[in-house]
C-alpha cells in the first residue's frame, strides 16, 4: 500500500472538522475525494502535508508511520501560484533547484515535459503572458520535476472555464497511465472524479467522515454519456445532496 491515512481526527477552534478519516491509496493508483463545500477536504490535505496538526489517527507511508508526508509527495495547490519574476521554464526547475540538483539530466526531463504539455515554445514566456489553461500545465509540470512518486492535487482545475477543464483532464489522467505516479486528488467536480479515479471517497457533511468509497470499474478513457458512468453520478450527486440538506 502507497498510503494509508487511518482514523483522522483534527479540531480547530473547538470544532470538530475531521471526524475519524480514513482513506488508502494503492500504487499507481489514481484516487480523489469528493464532499460538500467546506467539508474539510483540504483541511485533510493540509494535514496530509504537514500544514497543519492532528489530534489522533496516524499517517503511514510506504509501509512507515510518518508524522506527515512533508518532503515526501509533491503538492499542487488550487492555484498555479507561478513566480510572476520568473520565466515558465524558471518556474518548472524550482524543485530541482531547491533539492539542490539542477543540471544537464534535469534540464532535459522539464524540456521533455514542456513539449508533452505542448508548451515548449513558450519557455521563455512569463506567468502574465500566458493563458490560465497554460498556466496549469506549467504548474503541473513543476509538480511532476519534483520527482516524487505521490502526487497530491487539491482541485487543481477549478479555476478553468469548462472547456480547458475537459482538456487538461486529459493531461491529469496522464500522470498515472504515462508517468506511473500514484495520485491523490481533491474535486468538486463529481463527472471529473469518474473520469480519472480508479476509486472516489465521499466525504459527508462538516464534521468530515468517509461516506462511501467508490470503486469504478470502467476502462479508461471514460464517456460520460456510458451508462454506469450517468448512473454513479446520479448516485453521488444525490448522497452529497442529502449531506448539504442534513448539514444546512
Amino acid at each position: 500500500m502507497k498510503l494509508i491515512a487511518r482514523d483522522i481526527r483534527k479540531e480547530m477552534n473547538g470544532l470538530l472538522v475531521l471526524d475519524g478519516v480514513s482513506v488508502q491509496l494503492d500504487e499507481g493508483e489514481f484516487v480523489t475525494v469528493v464532499g460538500p463545500s467546506g467539508c474539510g477536504k483540504t483541511t485533510f490535505f493540509n494535514v496530509l502535508i504537514g500544514l497543519a496538526t492532528y489530534d489522533g489517527g496516524e499517517i503511514v507511508y510506504e509501509g512507515r508511520g510518518v508524522e506527515n508526508l512533508r518532503g515526501l509527495v509533491a503538492y499542487m495547490q488550487q492555484r498555479d501560484l507561478l513566480l510572476p519574476w520568473r520565466t515558465l521554464m524558471g518556474n518548472v526547475l524550482i524543485g530541482p533547484e531547491i533539492q539542490g540538483e539542477l543540471n544537464g539530466e534535469t534540464l532535459t526531463r522539464a524540456k521533455e515535459l514542456l513539449s508533452f504539455f505542448r508548451l515548449d515554445s513558450f519557455s521563455d514566456m512569463y506567468p502574465s503572458q500566458l493563458s490560465g489553461g497554460m498556466r496549469q500545465r506549467a504548474a503541473l509540470a513543476r509538480t511532476l520535476m519534483f520527482g516524487k512518486d505521490l502526487l497530491l492535487l487539491d482541485e487543481p482545475l477549478s479555476a478553468l472555464d469548462a472547456i480547458t477543464r475537459r482538456k487538461l483532464q486529459s493531461y491529469l489522467l496522464a500522470l498515472s497511465d504515462r508517468f506511473g505516479k500514484s495520485v491523490l486528488m481533491i474535486t468538486h467536480d463529481v463527472e471529473e472524479a469518474l473520469l480519472l479515479s480508479d476509486r472516489i471517497y465521499v466525504f459527508s457533511a462538516l464534521p468530515a467522515r468517509v461516506r462511501r468509497v467508490i470503486k469504478v470499474e470502467m476502462e479508461k478513457p471514460r464517456s460520460i454519456a456510458d451508462r454506469r458512468f450517468l448512473e454513479l453520478k446520479e448516485e453521488i450527486l444525490d448522497e452529497l445532496l442529502e449531506e448539504v440538506q442534513n448539514g444546512s
